[in-house]
């Protein structure tokens, strides 16, 4: 049951809604300090969880990483409330450990988890916990939780001394009952106050999905007052309307939480006109103290912000993911362990291999075997100078070696740094480069195999390369005797060459030109030249 008090509590803030005041705190109402155990392996969560206890007004005795340290903690001491992770590392798991303190101690254990593991949370059932935090957590639904175990704890010891107080007679049940009635009220006061006063949307169903309670924050959301939702199944409240699979979803949760089930979604919720609202929704299920399911809580917290974000999100890597494909080559991205954390259509098509399939492997694993211990060196050449290239082969999924030229530059995002790389197809060039390599081979066996003299000169006038025949016509016994040799230096009278350069030039090639040549003996060689200029492919002549 859960209502506004009407009133500004100690401390707090007043709002007027609707001619009431809505009290809101985010610190446990004033009362004697109570005292929590946290019980949470992850260091840092541990200590955020105390800090927030301690904001909240609650006095933390302890916190233990180990559900045999919590035993041993309460042995020693035992406190008003115990927060334990379901999920503990080591031999004991949050549930065994709230068996066994359970099993000589009195205390109200609110777990903590992540997420739903239903066969955890059927053990779980076992220990008849207070509640159940699900993490992440702020501190209105912190707060709610731990009071609300406050409240049913107090009620549940409240119970049991009436129950034993029957045998005390008349006089002593009475003042019992009377001092159990006042508690009790005590308790429901402050706990609608809590209720109330959550930024959240909070109520109560009925197993069966009939809506006994909505909080302010609920209301205000669709503008109508309690009476026009209350009593009535919650799938034909305002929040629902308009949409049939809304309704098929929240019917599904309703009888899965019925059976006993925790269950959370996202769903869109609808507020006045055409307000919406893209929330976190949870039915928790709320057992007696035989087990059995009495009442499910609806709460919703708002996510908007959050969607919209993950929608900027989306459309970023939209954007990029167009940018990065209409790249020629291949792209990737990869994390300093060679990982890929993106790439490129372009890339998937070469490599053969899905995008989940490459989150698998390593950029090594798409690299020839004869290859990756170069590119192992170049990626940390890569994280250690900013920079590189290389000549490799990229292994395809179906066993093709394609060679391709790989550039890869270091940078940096937030705190993470990260190769970025792109390549480039080079089988054309290398099968030119084969076919330039072959050319060449057999006009090398042509040269060495041929009887006439044949050498090609710079623009400058010397041998850059001779045929060994020709070597052989002057009396020299290799070809390098001649390279880098001036040509006019084999003629016998220099002015020859001269007047043998002009027709060049005039002509731009020459045949049968009559030159006579000495030989480093001093003996004479006539000969006959044939010659012509050679160009780059600029059309620059080279000589």
């Amino acid at each position: 049951m859960f209502f506004s008090n009407g009133k500004t509590g100690p401390g707090g803030q007043g709002k007027e809604q609707k001619g009431r005041v809505l009290y809101i705190s985010t610190t446990a109402p004033a009362m004697d300090k109570k005292t929590i155990l946290i019980v949470e392996d992850e260091q840092i969560a541990a200590m955020d969880l105390k800090e927030t206890l301690l904001l909240l007004g609650y006095e933390v005795i302890g916190t233990v990483r180990s559900g045999e340290k919590a035993v041993e903690r309460v042995q020693e001491n035992v406190p008003d409330l115990i927060l334990m992770d379901i999920h503990l590392a080591g031999e004991m798991d949050g549930v065994d450990a709230a068996k066994a303190i359970l099993s000589k101690h009195t205390v109200p254990i609110i777990y903590l988890t992540a997420y739903a593991d239903a066969e955890l949370i059927s053990r779980a059932r076992e220990t008849r916990p207070y509640g159940y935090i699900i993490k992440p957590y702020d501190n209105r639904a912190l707060l709610s939780e731990i009071e609300i175990a406050f409240y049913k704890f107090g009620v549940d010891q409240e119970r049991k001394k009436a129950f034993d107080a029957l045998s005390t007679g008349v006089e002593e049940r009475t003042r019992e009952l009377a001092r159990a009635n006042s508690e009790l009220k005590k308790s429901e006061e402050k706990f609608r106050a809590i209720f109330n006063s959550t930024y959240q949307f909070t109520g109560l169903l009925t197993p069966d999905g009939i809506l006994i309670e909505a909080n302010e924050t609920a209301l205000l959301f669709v503008g109508v007052p309690r009476e026009q939702v209350v009593n009535r199944p919650f799938w034909e409240t305002p929040w629902w309307r308009g949409d049939p699979d809304r309704v098929r979803r929240l019917k599904d949760a309703v009888t899965r939480a019925a059976a006993g089930e925790f269950v959370r979604y996202e769903e869109t919720l609808q507020g006045t006109g055409t307000s919406a609202l893209h929330v976190d929704f949870s039915l928790k299920p709320v057992r007696d103290a035989d087990g059995a399911v009495r009442l499910l809580i609806p709460e919703a917290r708002d996510i908007t912000q959050r969607k919209l974000a993950e929608e900027e999100l989306l459309h970023e890597k939209q954007f990029s993911d167009m940018i990065i494909d209409s790249i020629p080559g291949i792209f990737y991205l990869l994390d300093e362990e060679g990982r890929f954390i993106r790439s490129n259509r372009n890339h998937k098509e070469v490599t053969g291999h899905s995008a989940e399939e490459l989150a698998r492997i390593t950029a090594l694993d798409t690299i020839a075997p004869g290859d990756r211990d170069l590119v192992a060196r170049r990626i940390s050449d890569v994280f250690s100078q900013g920079y590189t290239t290389v000549t490799v082969h990229v292994l395809a999924k179906d066993g093709r070696k394609i060679p391709y030229l790989l550039t890869g530059v270091s940078m940096t995002i937030g705190k993470t740094r990260y190769l970025a790389g792109t390549g480039i197809d080079i089988s054309e060039r290398v099968r030119a480069e084969e076919a330039l390599r072959e050319s060449e081979k057999k006009f090398r066996a042509i040269i060495e195999n041929i009887q006439d003299m044949v050498y090609r000169a710079d623009t400058n006038g010397f041998f850059t390369m001779v045929s060994p025949s020709g070597a052989r016509l002057v009396g020299l016994d290799s070809p390098d005797q001649l390279v880098g040799r001036p040509v006019a230096e084999r003629y016998l009278h220099p002015e020859d060459r001269e007047a043998f350069i002009a027709a060049l030039r005039a002509n731009g090639s020459v045949e049968n030109y009559p030159v006579t040549l000495k030989a480093v003996d001093g003996s004479v060689r006539h000969v006959l030249v044939s010659s012509h200029y050679y160009y780059d492919t600029s059309g620059t002549v080279q000589g």
